[in-house]
């Protein structure tokens, strides 16, 4: 019999770890990261339609509020407060299938969520991956700038700035703003870094803030699996949870709360 208590504490501490039990929630702001979303495909990067229903329906349920990244910008800039339990939903990419499977489920709970664009890539599909699922076009991202859908940057090029020099990095923020205006695309001054990545070299970062400065970019997230604390502490490193297609109600509850899972 010792043997199964054994057994039966072990499941148990496994548990207490998995999901953060022992771990206090954290207040603050979640801002949720999706990529694709498909009718019955799930991966990494691919949540089924199905299952983001379930979590929208739990996020409607249990009072959050969705907000937009103005809303966010004018609470970081002006003070203006944000409403309680707020929300952020994102997503990476631009993929058509977000129009047809994740706007008709955020339309049903009157949701809204923003979408960062990989500028160079409009139109045509995931290259950066050798990839050939198709993003959303221009005439389509102009249509979608409504009370659902708003627009930020996803770089031009969708490289890693943890790798590359300062003067393509600064080249790269241009471009994307320059591109958007010239294509008659409404944005919002936001930047979501790709792959999460910013320069590890000071120098490099600091030009990188003045590049989002001298473009006007008023914030910019990166990955980091946690709740943001609020007031933001700092506007160009907001943290975002990554939901993956492989995450069931309780893992979207617990990242929710709590930012990130365990790795066993």
């Amino acid at each position: 019999m010792e043997w199964i208590v054994i057994l039966i504490l072990i499941l148990l501490i496994l548990i207490l770890y998995r999901f953060n039990v022992i771990v206090p929630e954290s207040k603050g702001l979640p801002v949720l990261l999706y990529h694709k979303i498909s009718q019955s495909e799930n991966n990494e990067l691919t949540v089924t339609n199905s299952e983001f229903e379930n979590q929208i329906k739990y996020l409607k349920e249990n009072s959050y509020n969705p907000i937009t990244l103005t809303e966010l910008i004018d609470n970081i800039y002006s003070d203006i407060p944000l409403p309680e339990n707020p929300v952020l939903i994102t997503f990476d990419d631009g993929y058509k299938n977000n129009i047809e499977f994740a706007l008709p489920v955020l339309k049903k709970y009157n949701f809204k969520a923003s979408i960062f664009l990989p500028v160079s890539f409009i139109g045509k599909t995931n290259l950066w991956d050798d990839g050939n699922e198709k993003l959303l076009n221009i005439e389509e991202i102009k249509n979608l700038h409504n009370d659902t859908f708003e627009f930020g940057l996803h770089s031009f090029s969708h490289k890693n700035f943890k790798n590359i020099p300062a003067d393509e990095i600064k080249q790269d923020i241009s471009e994307c703003v320059s591109t958007l205006k010239n294509s008659g695309i409404k944005f919002t001054p936001a930047f979501a870094y790709p792959y999460g990545g910013r320069p590890k070299n000071k120098l490099t970062y600091n030009e990188m803030l003045n590049a989002f400065q001298d473009n006007e970019i008023k914030i910019s997230f990166r990955i980091g699996n946690r709740v943001n604390k609020l007031p933001i502490s700092n506007k160009f490193e907001i943290k975002r949870i990554s939901i993956s297609g492989y995450d069931n109600l309780v893992n979207f509850k617990t990242k929710l709360r709590k930012g990130r899972l365990k790795q066993f």
